[in-house]
């Protein structure tokens, strides 16, 4: 981004017990690939999700994702069973991705207009 910034977040599980505040603030959700995944979200679809929310499917390097992650626009990272010492650069390309989703999405998020 530029310049430091202290970013709090807060990790759930469940989205049952979010307001239409709380959804506001949701910038990033790791998939598994079900088509039950989204029931309870306030999107119409797939589509609105992921412009509404960075998406992320962790995988590693012998795995295939699902057709419905292919399909979405779905951020992949790849881990690597017998180079583990890459994982940084998952971790890193994580946050890359969702600083630019932050940038061009959630600006106000970020104390931007």
């Amino acid at each position: 981004m530029g310049s430091e910034m202290c970013i709090r977040d807060r990790i759930i599980d469940n989205v049952a017990t979010l307001g239409k505040a709380d959804w506001e603030r949701v910038v990033a959700v790791f998939v598994q690939g079900t088509s039950w995944e989204f029931k309870s979200w306030p999107f119409k679809d797939t589509v609105a999700t992921f412009a509404n929310v960075r998406g992320f499917y962790v995988r590693f390097t012998d795995q295939v994702p699902p057709p419905s992650i292919l399909a979405s626009d779905v951020k992949t990272l790849i881990l690597s069973q017998d180079k583990r010492y890459m994982d940084s650069t998952v971790a890193k390309d994580f946050w890359h991705a969702l600083e630019k989703f932050l940038l061009c999405q959630k600006r106000a998020l970020l104390g931007l207009q």
